[in-house]
Formats: structure tokens, C-alpha cells, sequence
């Protein structure tokens, strides 16, 4: 038996792949091929489907978004601005690449910004929480311990989830979602959106993703080319109508890992907050025995991943800010025991089933 992370190629059966080469067949004769109407109609339903209505702007990648997202709260060279140092090298990235520096911090057991050790981070100006595999974090306390600061929101994981009943996208100032494939909601490549609090603030950036145009033949500012592909939001839009039920299938997964590993020694399942709903992007367990666990699931036919084993302050840019071995000793050690168990819609139950007997196995539980 073998169970998989890699879902790519059942994201998409015959019907479905049908009724998009229509549109898309469609699409080439209209010749709308940018800025056009399907890119116009998924703004609209991602809008009023997964963030309570609050006005989205459409880019070309999540990494992209979490740019212009900075961009629009006027984060530029001498601001400082705080990211978990367990991210995906976007998180901080993005920082770099509007002229600011990324100040990085260690995190709680759920893999999120810690707001307690917030309290003696030193920055200027804004926070970037991350939906770490699709968790929320403690938006509450980090609001009390941060109440000045512009809280950037990154949700790039995070469609699906939700804090005390609030959609991702939706718990900070102004957000970042993606769209690559290996997302829930996800295209036939990279996509993203920026979410926006106030429709001034959609307004300028939907100008600026597109050079700043005001018309074919005037700019009313300088901008870029980051525009979402329309051929991307024909897919998206036929994806949309089963997000809410993987996500729901991706929780079941969760709730039947949970019971299944709960009391195996070595083991340490996903704190659970009734406040913090996952969209299960990864389901990430930290286990004793890392290595030789997943060589033994390696060789029953379970793929098992690292997310991430090197953390953002021992990678070469981390260490060139300053930082090294030490300074966030929650992210390190759970670098060095954190597994992502299988986990996505496409798992029956016999698979998920498999896995927890085969980790069971590992430890004799």
C-alpha cells in the first residue's frame, strides 16, 4: 500500500478538466486574454464566499501578494517588520523585497508567531502572522501585545480555516492568499490575492497591479505587472465550488490522526484550540526518533515530509541579519522532530487507517 502526499494529479478528473477546456476554449476566442471577465467574476465570488465580502485584488502568486499587502500599509526601506522564523522563505522574502528588514521570531506549540515572546521582540512598524500549515494563530493576543503595529496576514495557507468563527484573510489588517496547486483552492499554476479591509486601499492596488494604468494611454502611478492570468481564474472558478468540502474531508483526516496517535509514546499530535479552526494544509506531528521513523514509513509505502528542517534564522540570509544557532530555540527544536503526516482529500479512510498503524508500529504502540 502506498499513501502519498503528492495529490496533483487527482486534483482534477475528466469532467472537470472537460468543463475547463470549455472555458478556456472560450476564453481564446473572446481573445480576453488579460484583466478579463472570468478574473473580474472570481474576485467577486471569492469575495462573497470566503471573507466575509471584504474587497479582494487578484495577483499573479502568493508571494506577490504578501508584496503588495506591505506595499499598502507603506512598509518600505527603514521599517522592521516581525516573521515567524519557521516560514516558508516567502514570509520573510517579501520583506526583503520592498526595502524593509525581516525581524524574525521563535513561536508557540502551534507553530505560530508566539505574542508572549512578542512582548520583547524590538520593531517599528508592522507583524506578519502566518497560518503556519494552515493554523491560525492567537490573533487575540497578538492584537494586546502588538496593538500598534500594522498586522499583515499571512494566509497564503490558510483558506478554509478560521479564528473564533472569522475566515482567514479576514483577522488581520490587510492579508495574502495563494493560489499555487498545492493549495486547496488552486490553479493550473501560481495565482494569489491581496484582501483588503477598505475598498480605497483594493482600489489602488488593483491600479497598481496593473502599471498604474488609468487608461490604455495614462498612468496615475508608477506600478508593476502582477496581474492574476485570466486562463488562472477560469480554473479557479471551477475549483471554488469543492474547497468547503475538502476542507471538511481534510478536518475528518485530522480528527481520525488525532485519535489514532494520540497515546503513542514519541508522538506529539496538534494542540488543539477550540478558538483556532485548521484548514489542514499540513497535519505536522513532532516525533522522537525522527529519522528512523521516517526511513520505517518510507519503506510501508507512506510518504512522510519535513516542513522545514532548517529554519529561516540558520538559513544564509538569517545568519547574514545576525542571527544564529540558538536565538529561537522553540522553532529549532521542532525543526529537528517535525513530521507532515499524509493528509488531503483524496485519502480514504483504510489510508489514513495505514498510516497511524504504521506509525503505531514504529513506536510498538
Amino acid at each position: 500500500m502506498r499513501v502519498s502526499h503528492n495529490y496533483l494529479r487527482q486534483q482534477f478528473d475528466d469532467v472537470t478538466i472537460n468543463a475547463i477546456l470549455v472555458d478556456l476554449k472560450q476564453l481564446a476566442r473572446s481573445g480576453d486574454f488579460t484583466m478579463g471577465q472570468p478574473m473580474k467574476d472570481f474576485e467577486r465570488r471569492f469575495s462573497a464566499e470566503f471573507v466575509n465580502g471584504r474587497p479582494i485584488v487578484a495577483v499573479n502568486s502568493g508571494t506577490e501578494a504578501l508584496i503588495l499587502a506591505l506595499k499598502a500599509v507603506g512598509i518600505g526601506p527603514g521599517d522592521e517588520v516581525v516573521v515567524p522564523s519557521n516560514s516558508f522563505y516567502a514570509s520573510a522574502g517579501s520583506i526583503v523585497a520592498v526595502g524593509a528588514r525581516p525581524v524574525l521570531a521563535d513561536v508557540d506549540e502551534t507553530y505560530s508567531l508566539d505574542a508572549s515572546r512578542l512582548e520583547t521582540t524590538r520593531y517599528n512598524r508592522a507583524v506578519i502572522p502566518v497560518w503556519w500549515g494552515g493554523m491560525p494563530p492567537d490573533w487575540s493576543a497578538l492584537r494586546r501585545v502588538a496593538p500598534g503595529a500594522a498586522h499583515i496576514e499571512d494566509a497564503c495557507q490558510g483558506i478554509g480555516g478560521s479564528y473564533e468563527g472569522t475566515p482567514a484573510g479576514c483577522c488581520g489588517d490587510i492579508a495574502a492568499v495563494s493560489f499555487h496547486p498545492i493549495k486547496t483552492l488552486h490553479g493550473w499554476g501560481d495565482g494569489g490575492a491581496v484582501i483588503c479591509d477598505y475598498y480605497d486601499t483594493a482600489h489602488r492596488l488593483r491600479r497598481y497591479r496593473d502599471h498604474g494604468k488609468m487608461s490604455r494611454d495614462e498612468i496615475i502611478m508608477w506600478g508593476v505587472n502582477a496581474k492574476l492570468p485570466t486562463m488562472q481564474a477560469v480554473v479557479l472558478l471551477h475549483v471554488m465550488d469543492a474547497v468547503k468540502a475538502a476542507t471538511k474531508r481534510r478536518q475528518e483526516i485530522a480528527d481520525r490522526l488525532d485519535a489514532g496517535l494520540r497515546d503513542v509514546p514519541g508522538v506529539i499530535v496538534p494542540p488543539r484550540d477550540p478558538r483556532r479552526q485548521s484548514s489542514w494544509r499540513l497535519y505536522m506531528v513532532q516525533c522522537e526518533e525522527r529519522e528512523r521513523l521516517m526511513d520505517h514509513l518510507g519503506r510501508a509505502g507512506v510518504e512522510a515530509l519535513i516542513h522545514y528542517p532548517v529554519p529561516l534564522h540558520l538559513q544564509a540570509p538569517g545568519r547574514a541579519l545576525g542571527y544564529g544557532p540558538g536565538d529561537f530555540p522553540v522553532a529549532e527544536a521542532q525543526a529537528k522532530r517535525v513530521v507532515s503526516l499524509p493528509c488531503h482529500e483524496y485519502l480514504g479512510d483504510d489510508d489514513v487507517d495505514y498510516v497511524i498503524e504504521s506509525v503505531r508500529g514504529f513506536y510498538g504502540a
